[in-house]
């Protein structure tokens, strides 16, 4: 039995076109390999980050503001702040890097895109009429992604001028499954949006694996893949009374994340009952890569960069008072000879 490091060139050149037979798949671990402590941390609230080659941006919700360190936890300041004036924030609830070392923050209750520079410099504010919960800034347009649709006739994804902040496109890709189920979208599909370096991801339901890419382009839809899985249980909801049954009764989990890289998609699935959370893999063809579903416990990965998945935790669970850290995994691949 030999292991090596997940690099995505191994399964690139392992030759996965079949992973539909079992013999070809991989049995892969999820390895802690370090952690970043964050120097004076004051979060509250955080629950989003970015990160570059040189920098850690972390959103704070709670604060209003965006806190950054280098690559070493070291804090280098913090931008933002609650009010309404230029540069700040009354509920920020997304960020994303866009071109030319620009940063946005999305301002769900003032209904605003600020833009800043990796410093952290107010540079303009961008009025965008509409409400969402993720933001995705491409070369030239912006993608606002609302997870709390409960229509299937409302739109999911909203495409919007980078000038202007008008809509010039609205996107759907719900169909009429939210009245199959009888329920729409919230909680775990927060994170249901996912970007690699020339796609975009939207995850339509957190209980139902079901993905819709689009290219950055021109935000053209590339494929629309009903996948499998050998750990989620595909609930049956048929005659589901949202006010009266239990989710949890029809199904073993949910999905809690969705990341990509440019060759693979990675599904997270928040189990019911206990503490643990797995991951399935799966290519663009939409096959299976791991034989049996990838343990995480209990990390909670909500950012990816570079193969790696970042999480962050407190780094004394007793004496929270000492701040954050972020803990990092990979995925390690062992096969048999």
């Amino acid at each position: 039995m030999k292991t090596v490091l997940f690099l995505f060139s191994f399964i690139l050149l392992s030759g996965c076109e079949k992973t539909n037979d079992t013999s070809e798949r991989y049995n892969f671990t999820f390895t802690k390999i370090g952690e970043i402590n964050l120097q004076n941390s004051l979060l509250t609230g955080a629950n989003r980050i970015l990160r570059n080659e040189t920098h850690i941006y972390i959103l704070d919700t709670r604060l209003g503001k965006i806190f950054r360190y280098d690559s070493t936890g070291k804090n280098l300041g913090d931008f933002g702040g609650e009010g309404s004036g230029p540069g700040e924030f009354r509920k920020a609830v997304s960020f994303d890097f866009g071109s030319h070392n620009t940063l946005y923050v999305y301002d769900r209750d003032l209904q605003r895109i600020s833009e800043f520079d990796l410093e952290g410099t107010f540079k303009r504010l961008i009025p965008v009429k509409a409400l969402g919960t993720q933001l995705i800034a491409t070369n030239t347009k912006f993608l606002l992604h609302n997870s709390t649709v409960l229509s299937h006739e409302k739109p999911m994804v909203k495409v919007i001028d980078m000038d202007s902040g008008e809509i010039v496109k609205e996107i759907s890709p719900l169909s009429d499954l939210v009245a199959d189920l009888g329920f729409g979208i919230s909680g775990p599909a927060l994170f249901g949006v996912t970007e690699s370096e020339s796609k975009i991801h939207v995850l339509q339901h957190p209980f139902h694996l079901k993905l819709f890419s689009y290219d950055k382009a021109g935000v053209i839809k590339k494929f629309e893949k009903e996948l499998s899985s050998d750990f989620f249980v595909k609930p049956d909801f048929s005659n589901f009374n949202r006010y009266s049954d239990k989710v949890e009764e029809r199904t073993n989990a949910s999905i809690y994340a969705v990341f990509s890289s440019e060759e693979k998609i990675f599904f997270i699935y928040d189990e019911f009952h206990t503490p643990d959370r797995y991951m399935d893999i799966f290519d663009y063809d939409g096959n299976l890569l791991n034989k049996a579903p990838v343990k995480l416990g209990g990390a909670y990965p909500i950012h990816f960069f570079e193969n790696i998945f970042y999480s962050l935790a407190y780094k004394d669970t007793v004496n929270i008072e000492q701040g954050f850290k972020l803990n990092t995994y990979t995925l390690e691949v062992s096969d048999s000879e």
